[in-house]
């Protein structure tokens, strides 16, 4: 299944027909970014000619920083969950979906392939409990899942690109018809702090669960630094220190509470799971997020 959720996403994010050569092409997108580096429309499509490839390193990098650049999109976060699936990695594919979805909970599409993620998550978590301790209402659900799968099997990408659909959907080239979704006038007068907030904090999530510094640093605001820090430089080469340190983290968040205060500014409040090599917490956290510039950042951060 893994298979045919990677190629249904990859080709989805091709879009028209190549004007040039892949290798021609990620050469002169790298020159024009070299000019132009923080043009996060050409780090996606470096993103896109390099998955098609099969650079998934060099296509990670790109669609990291077209994220950080279009910080209110989900196409870069779906074609990362393309990648890390492709890699083997379902629960980084699962939390890029995640993040998507808060930028987008209507979408389908994102819904669809979530699931088919989560469909494979759960017929590995149930053969290895099987393997570990036969059981047999395990067996049966295990069996379940498998045949259900088998009998609907995720579409192959010739299947999805040949249905006609009334509206495009994610994973399009910045600038094409699937980008240009206008917001009303309402909406572009009143954004909703929630969501916006929401898709912050999953940025913020993710972006640490992958080791990303820049994505994660991103996050906060110019010369935050806790208290216990002489200086922000000081707060970046303790984190750069403890998250390179690290072969694996993640982080999970839990009983998430939004409150809007009195200067504008969002408190969040959240249970925080912590998995790193051999080390586990949890504990209450709370971030305050701060827009400014149109994007939501953090200007403070405690442990409760």
């Amino acid at each position: 299944m893994a298979r045919a959720l990677a190629l249904a996403l990859v080709f989805a994010v091709l879009g028209p027909a190549w004007a040039a050569p892949p290798a021609e092409e990620a050469a002169k997108l790298r020159a024009s970014l070299a000019e132009h580096p923080e043009d996060a429309r050409r780090w996606f499509r470096l993103g896109v000619v390099e998955a098609k490839r099969g650079r998934f390193a060099e296509a990670i990098e790109a669609f990291r920083k077209a994220a950080r650049g279009m910080p209110n999109r989900p196409e870069p976060l779906v074609n990362l969950a393309v990648i890390y699936n492709e890699l083997g990695d379902a629960h980084a594919a699962a939390e890029a979906l995640e993040a998507a979805l808060a930028l987008r909970p209507e979408d389908p599409f994102i819904h669809e392939n979530l699931g088919e993620v989560y469909l494979k998550l759960a017929i590995e978590a149930f053969a290895q409990a099987n393997k570990l301790r036969p059981n047999p209402r395990v067996h049966a659900l295990l069996q379940a899942l498998v045949q259900a799968r088998r009998l609907h099997p995720a579409p192959k990408a010739a299947e999805r690109l040949q249905k006609p659909r009334p509206k495009p959907h994610v994973a399009a080239l910045p600038g094409h018809d699937a980008y240009a979704r206008p917001s009303s006038p309402t909406n572009a007068a009143q954004p909703d702090w929630r969501r916006e907030v929401r898709a912050a904090l999953e940025r913020w999530r993710t972006a640490w669960s992958a080791r990303d510094l820049a994505g994660y640093f991103a996050m906060y605001a110019p010369g935050f630094h806790p208290k216990r820090f002489a200086s922000h430089k000081a707060w970046r080469r303790y984190k750069t220190r403890v998250i390179l340190g690290k072969r694996f983290i993640q982080v999970r968040i839990s009983q998430l509470e939004l409150v809007r205060l009195a200067d504008g500014r969002v408190r969040a409040r959240f249970v925080q799971d912590y998995r790193a090599d051999d080390y586990h917490d949890r504990v209450r956290k709370e971030l305050i997020w701060e827009r400014k510039d149109g994007r939501w950042r953090i200007v403070a951060e405690r442990v409760r």
